[in-house]
């Protein structure tokens, strides 16, 4: 039986965001209530990746969002 996700966006840039779809956000699962989902922007700088690379464990990977998104920090 395939499970169903009901996805709640918490914080979004789709006001910035050029397509209002695909933007950093944070979200939460129903079924999932101790866990946040990022969607981040895809980090490609070099020195940015080997600066972060004693942070970023196995199953990890580095992403950015801007900002705004997290005003409070």
């Amino acid at each position: 039986m395939e499970r169903t996700i009901t996805i709640t966006t918490l914080r979004s840039t789709a006001d910035s965001c050029p397509d209002r779809r695909t933007c950093p956000s944070i979200h939460r699962v129903t079924d999932r209530p101790e866990r946040r989902y990022v969607i981040t922007k895809r980090v490609t700088d070099a020195d940015e990746i080997a600066a972060f690379a004693q942070l970023v464990g196995a199953g990890e990977q580095l992403g950015w969002l801007p900002a705004e998104l997290l005003p409070e920090l």
